[in-house]
């Protein structure tokens, strides 16, 4: 029983630590228009502002636009979907976490304007 005790109570520790340590978990943010849209100066960054308040969950340094980074898998696509949602002037609604000197971008939908 103590040989069981040994090897069960650094298991007990450690999931009380992950049950004790609050998940960063992505917003949502509402529908809205895309008003602006900016690509980087010496690197293919995207940076998009809307019509929605803006929203800095994670206090990044810079404020006012949301980023699409151009290491993430997803940049091609959230690239044209931006442009096309711009162009359309549909709505979209943006998914961010972290940061890369503003929120970053990690999922997008589209809607139709009304």
């Amino acid at each position: 029983m103590k040989t069981l005790w040994r090897r069960l109570f650094p298991l007990a520790l450690i999931l009380c630590g992950l049950a004790a340590t609050p998940a960063s978990a992505a917003t949502e943010l509402p529908w809205a228009k895309v008003t602006m849209l900016t690509g980087g100066w010496t690197v293919p960054l995207l940076a998009v502002q809307t019509s929605a308040t803006f929203s800095n969950p994670n206090s990044c340094p810079n404020t006012g636009l949301y980023v699409v980074p151009p290491d993430a898998a997803s940049h091609q696509l959230f690239s044209s979907m931006l442009l096309t949602a711009y162009s359309r002037g549909d709505d979209v609604k943006l998914v961010i976490d972290g940061c890369s000197g503003w929120p970053v971008i990690i999922g997008i939908q589209i809607r139709p304007a009304a």
